[in-house]
C-alpha cells in the first residue's frame, strides 16, 4: 500500500502556516514597527486549539473526508484571498491589512488544523 497520503496530509497542514512565516521579510516590511510575525504565530496556534477542541467534539458527527475536503477549501480559498488581494492588488489599508492577514491565518488555522 502507498503511505503517500500521510506525507500529503503533512505537507497541506504544514504548508500553509509556512506560507505566512516564511514571508516574514515581506510582512516586515509592510508592517514597520508591529510584532506581525509573534501575532501571525499567537493567533494561528490560539486558533488550532480551537479547531482541535472543535474537531474532537465533531469527530462522530461528520466523516472524515467531509471535515478534510471542507479544511482544504476553506485553507485554499484563504491563501488564494491574500495572495490576490493583500499581495498582488494590494487592496488594504495598512491597519485593515493587517487585521486582515490575522482573519486569514485563523481561517487557515482553523482549515489545517480541523480537518
Amino acid at each position: 500500500a502507498c503511505h503517500c497520503i500521510y506525507l500529503l496530509v503533512w505537507l497541506c497542514r504544514v504548508l500553509p502556516y509556512n506560507s505566512f512565516i516564511i514571508a516574514v521579510d515581506y510582512f516586515q516590511a509592510k508592517y514597520p514597527g508591529t510584532t506581525i510575525v509573534f501575532d501571525m504565530s499567537l493567533v494561528y496556534i490560539l486558533m488550532a486549539f480551537f479547531a482541535v477542541v472543535v474537531n474532537n467534539l465533531l469527530v462522530e458527527t461528520l466523516p472524515l473526508q467531509v471535515r478534510i475536503t471542507f479544511g482544504y477549501l476553506l485553507s485554499f480559498g484563504t491563501l488564494l484571498f491574500v495572495a490576490l488581494f493583500e499581495v498582488y492588488w494590494d487592496a488594504f489599508e495598512h491597519d485593515s491589512g493587517y487585521r486582515a492577514n490575522l482573519v486569514a491565518v485563523a481561517v487557515v488555522a482553523l482549515g489545517c488544523t480541523g480537518a
